[in-house]
């Protein structure tokens, strides 16, 4: 990746965060960097490459600040949940932007779940084997089946926030989530952990 390719990539970023996806267009992108539109579409072939790319990218970056902030940790459960706190509730879209996304490029949204769930699992199986192998956790432990935990119920969330729309006003799904996968560590923990 070159520099224009990263100020281009950041400047999408910036602008969905703050705006809604729909409005995010290589456009704006373009003028806000004082750059023409076919500089943006030499580096980046369609505003879907340049999504998935950013939103991608954006992911590992929030890995590298989650991974510095429990650096300095050594026991890896401790890591874990101190790394599992920050994701899901310090570093998050809002859940109307995830909806225009998934609303708008139902292709884009897929992609990038796919993305997120496969370096989710990674951290936490990484993290779950080593506390399992240091004695905080049993060691009965079936890392795979715990992770896989945490990704199961959100068909469930999905029908009842349609049905009673209970969860975008008191809960948001992450939320529940969060709760969900904290009980399931709670549960694998020795004394030591």
């Amino acid at each position: 990746m070159n520099d224009v390719q990263k100020k281009i990539m950041d400047e999408c970023v910036k602008q969905f965060i703050e705006n809604d996806f729909r409005d995010v267009t290589m456009d704006s992108i373009a003028k806000q960097l004082g750059v023409s539109k076919k500089t943006v579409y030499e580096n980046f072939t369609s505003k879907e490459d340049l999504f998935v790319k950013s939103l991608k990218a954006y992911t590992e970056k929030t890995a590298g600040i989650v991974e510095k902030a429990v650096d300095g940790c050594t026991n890896p459960y401790m890591q874990l949940l101190w790394a599992m706190f920050i994701m899901f509730f310090q570093v998050r879209v809002g859940h109307s932007k995830i909806m225009s996304l998934k609303i708008a490029y139902p292709q884009i949204m897929e992609k990038l779940l796919k993305h997120r769930e496969s370096f989710i699992r990674h951290y936490l199986l990484d993290k779950l084997e080593k506390s399992q192998k240091q004695g905080y956790v049993v060691d009965d432990m079936d890392a795979e089946f715990i992770v896989s935990m945490l990704f199961v119920g959100d068909e469930y969330s999905k029908t009842m926030e349609n049905s009673f729309g209970v969860l975008d006003k008191k809960f948001e799904r992450f939320q529940l989530k969060a709760a969900r996968f904290f009980c399931l560590l709670r549960g694998i923990a020795t004394d030591k952990g």
